[in-house]
């Protein structure tokens, strides 16, 4: 069986939260920060995980950048869901590849699009 989980990062807080602390109440998500003070942000955006791990065994979650060596260049790649495929894909310019096992024992995770858009520029 396919593992779900999620983590989701807090506008609020600027800060990553752990899927242990995200709470689904009345159809809606709530992300538990900064435990000590139980403060809550209402409105946390959610990123499922892929169920694969790169080349280093790290989790890889949707809104992840990935760094793929192609000709020995390291590209920056986004991961993404694609409504369309029904799969978690990295995006290439205007096209995009499905991430398997096997594309995925190539790449490193190296941040995430909220909290290292500077990777992107």
């Amino acid at each position: 069986m396919r593992e779900i989980k999620f983590r989701a990062y807090s506008k609020k807080h600027n800060q990553m939260i752990n899927y242990d602390d995200l709470v689904l109440e009345n159809s809606e998500w709530y992300a538990m920060c900064d435990s000590s003070d139980f403060d809550v942000d209402a409105s946390p955006i959610l990123m499922q995980y892929t169920v694969l791990t790169d080349k280093k065994g790290v989790d890889i979650y949707e809104g992840d950048i990935v760094q793929e060596p192609v000709c020995g260049e390291n590209l920056l790649r986004t991961v993404e869901w694609n409504e369309h495929e029904c799969c978690f894909v990295i995006a290439i310019k205007n096209a995009c590849l499905q991430l398997t096992s096997e594309i995925t024992s190539i790449l490193e995770v190296i941040g995430n699009i909220y909290e290292n858009p500077e990777l992107l520029k």
